[in-house]
């Protein structure tokens, strides 16, 4: 109990920073910017407007990644016991806000062979969260047309 309740704290730890990592530190690199913005005006319009479409573009990007987080941490495939599922609906919900951002639509499809294998249920979420970096980094990262998760 006492192994368990040690990897529910260093999970809880890891994610905090992970929090940390993106979600602050994103945060914190827009309020720099927005103090620009608000000295160039009203002389310099051109540049606080050139200024400003970055930092929007940032905070998009910050609210994308604290969504990733917070998901991560509500995550557990161990509701429906089903690994390949779990994978399926985070990329259906990557495709659905991707195409809502305007973007075009990546084709996304999990593959499973043979016959699931009951997994310890903090295995099976490491391995969810493995797979879901992936997934993640494979939709933001490699502008892909085509994303296809099979097992080996």
């Amino acid at each position: 109990m006492n192994a368990r309740l040690d990897e529910r704290v260093t999970e809880r730890m890891r994610s905090a920073r992970d929090l940390h990592d993106t979600l602050l530190q994103s945060f914190h690199g827009l309020l720099p910017r927005f103090q620009v913005v608000q000295n160039l005006l009203p002389g310099r319009i051109a540049e606080a407007q050139q200024v400003l479409e970055a930092a929007v573009d940032d905070a998009a990007k910050a609210i994308t990644e604290a969504r990733d987080a917070v998901q991560d941490l509500r995550s557990s495939t161990t509701v429906a016991n089903d690994l390949a599922k779990a994978i399926e609906v985070l990329g259906e919900e990557l495709r659905a806000h991707q195409t809502s951002a305007g973007g075009a639509a990546t084709d996304f499809s999990v593959r499973v062979g043979g016959t699931a294998q009951h997994l310890h249920p903090m295995l099976r979420d490491e391995i969810y969260r493995i797979a879901a970096e992936a997934v993640r980094n494979a939709f933001h990262h490699a502008r892909s047309r085509q994303i296809e998760v099979e097992p080996v």
